[in-house]
């Protein structure tokens, strides 16, 4: 793609990576495995360990979107590859792999650091998504409803996904407010067994 900017010519030019293997965490396998979509946009073949505890989701994912989308688009075969596998195992054997250029790594963080350099001594580009530690900010004109209903969803998964915020820094003249709807929304959620109704 060629652009001109500010009288300068810039020209874009994409190049896939290769063979990029994803390996989702077992606490969030769909949503992450779905990651695999953009690499293969980008022209890349992708492998993806489904954690073997809750490997049904990842499988339906692939097999029933993302395999359909590939067909319609004429993706060559073995563009789109999944194993149901031991995660260190696995890992080892991508890092060892030649022909495994990208090992997308979701986890902790002492532990990711440590497979980037494995990564980087083995002449593979990884990609981390390590633990967060997520936060919200309010500010003055914020709605106190919504920021309130962000701040709730930190119980959703009772407090297990990554992506829940650990602090909320709020402005002075809404903290108080702010307090007294998280209050009020805290009382609408219900912990329980998941067959139980109305159970968060």
């Amino acid at each position: 793609v060629e652009k001109e900017y500010n009288g300068r010519r810039l020209i874009l030019h994409r190049q896939p990576d290769g063979v990029v293997a994803f390996n989702p965490p077992q606490n969030a396998p769909l949503p992450s495995a779905a990651l695999c979509v953009l690499a293969l946009m980008a022209g890349n073949a992708v492998v993806v360990r489904a954690p073997r505890s809750i490997a049904l989701s990842t499988m339906w994912l692939l097999r029933d979107i993302v395999a359909p989308l590939l067909e319609e688009f004429d993706a060559p075969p073995g563009v789109l590859n999944a194993v149901c596998s031991n995660p260190k195992q696995t890992m080892d054997r991508w890092i060892a792999d030649p022909l495994i250029n990208d090992i997308f790594y979701i986890g902790g963080s002492q532990e990711g650091l440590r497979f980037e350099q494995q990564c980087v001594a083995h002449g593979k580009k990884p990609i981390l998504e390590l633990a967060g530690n997520d936060g919200i900010v309010v500010w003055k004109d914020a709605d106190v409803k919504w920021a309130a209903e962000a701040i709730t969803e930190a119980f959703y998964g009772s407090g297990q996904i990554c992506m829940v915020p650990n602090y909320v820094l709020a402005h002075p003249d809404v903290a108080e407010a702010l307090i007294a709807e998280v209050k009020e929304q805290v009382k609408g959620i219900k912990p329980g067994l998941p067959e139980e109704e109305d159970v968060l």
